[in-house]
């Protein structure tokens, strides 16, 4: 065995794979399971359009949206607050 230490990889999404550095935001669940923006953005498209087909994603639908809207809000606050102390 080395005496070097191992690189540890960069965190990825497990849905499309790409790395931390290749997304705006990547969203850290259990067991070292993420997701990056593009795809919760995707997923969000998908139960959409499963509740337009007659659905049963309703409720949890509108608590994804309600929880989306937030964290859109808290990114446009934090560039909003970092172009103003420029």
């Amino acid at each position: 065995m080395s005496d070097k230490a191992q690189p540890t990889a960069a965190p990825c999404c497990s849905f499309c794979g790409r790395p931390r550095y290749d997304v705006f935001k990547l969203i850290a669940g259990p067991e070292n399971v993420a997701i990056c923006d593009e795809c919760a953005i995707l997923s969000v498209c998908i139960a959409a359009e499963e509740e337009a087909k007659g659905g049963t994603w309703q409720g949890k639908l509108e608590s994804v949206q309600d929880r989306l809207r937030s964290e859109i809000f808290q990114v446009i606050r934090i560039i909003l607050d970092s172009e103003a102390a420029e």
